[in-house]
């Protein structure tokens, strides 16, 4: 198997981030989950679009701000890495 590359990572992990947000009831804004988080609304957006590496810290408290468990998230993420592949 063929290591997995960091920018398909971040990818993954941004298209988990904006399938769990867009998937609320009601929806919630890239704003209003940065806002939560305590980030920057531009930092948001390039963490959705696979831009930037999350460290763990932010990484809980993401997950937290979008109702899940960190591993909740992660499991998305990979789902997200094998659609990818």
């Amino acid at each position: 198997m063929k290591p997995i590359k960091s920018e398909d990572i971040r990818a993954a992990f941004g298209r988990a981030v904006r399938r769990h947000r867009e998937g609320r009831s009601p929806h919630l804004s890239q704003e209003k989950l940065a806002e939560r988080v305590e980030i920057h609304r531009t930092y948001e957006n390039a963490l959705e679009r696979g831009e930037k590496n999350i460290s763990l810290d932010r990484m809980v408290r993401l997950a937290g701000a979008l109702g899940l468990r960190l591993s909740q998230l992660a499991e998305t993420m990979e789902e997200e890495l094998r659609k990818g592949r």
